[in-house]
């Protein structure tokens, strides 16, 4: 009678094993992979440091990290 039981128990648990290694996995679409928070990165005109898009300073077509950066680009053209 013991070994019933412990054969019953080891293909009970051999079946929840399988169906759980078999159930299809979620497929992400291109856009739901990309990670929370990320953001573009653009490059200092003037030092080559990477900003994310939104903090960076636009003037005359070029991408600043700071305004002194924008200042000092200007300033170089300028004079």
């Amino acid at each position: 009678m013991r070994i019933l039981f412990v054969i019953a128990a080891i293909v009970i648990v051999f079946m929840i094993a399988r169906t759980l290694l078999k159930r299809p996995k979620k497929t992400l679409k291109r856009d739901e992979r990309k990670p929370l928070g990320a953001e573009k990165m653009v490059r200092c005109d003037h030092c080559g440091l990477h900003v994310p898009e939104h903090e960076a300073i636009l003037s005359d077509g070029h991408r600043y990290c700071s305004p002194e950066h924008e200042r000092q680009a200007r300033l170089g053209r300028d004079g």
